[in-house]
């Protein structure tokens, strides 16, 4: 297998296992959600999301945000992991990557490659750069879910949330957000 169909085979296997791991929710026949990541998680963070609005009186766009909160602090330790590996490879990386960067000849250009490559498989990094995308891989399901949980939560679409109809577009916020 030559350096191209290893990466043909490398970049297929990630778009399945994104869309794998991001996908998983349907709607069946009758418009209700379904699939793997909804019942593992989707349908628990409907049940919490009713809670907090129902039970606790908080209403749907403060039960929204809390079950947020909770899906970031349980996911919390991935980007700890994430940020305190890069930070402790930088000084290590960096003169490496600055040689790379001011290579003047093909040789010198040879050279620091091989360095950088030899670095990371020292200290376990991905050849592909970085310290892999797998941290925000296992993402994607959470957020999905969340997705479907805060759009197919009965009571959701008919609940406002400070000057915003839950169930309807909001114009003013999109562009509050897009700023």
């Amino acid at each position: 297998m030559n350096k191209i169909q290893k990466r043909l085979a490398l970049m297929g296997l990630a778009a399945s296992m994104l869309l794998f791991l991001s996908g998983c929710v349907s709607l069946d026949k009758s418009g209700n959600p379904t699939g793997w990541v909804w019942n593992l998680l989707g349908r628990p963070m409907s049940h919490v999301i009713t809670y907090f609005a129902d039970n606790l009186g908080l209403g749907f766009g403060l039960g929204i945000i809390f079950v947020t909160i909770i899906v970031r602090l349980i996911i919390l330790p991935l980007g700890i992991y994430q940020s305190a590996k890069r930070e402790y490879l930088a000084p290590i990386l960096e003169p490496i990557n600055e040689r790379l960067r001011n290579a003047e000849t093909q040789e010198e250009k040879m050279a620091a490659q091989s360095e950088l490559m030899q670095a990371q498989r020292e200290n376990g990094l991905s050849l592909m750069g970085g310290v892999g995308c797998l941290p925000l891989l296992i993402q994607f399901p959470f957020f999905s879910a969340l997705y479907y949980a805060a759009r197919y939560t009965p009571g959701v679409l008919q609940d406002n949330f400070l000057w915003f109809n839950l169930g309807h577009r909001d114009f003013p916020l999109i562009i509050i957000i897009a700023a």
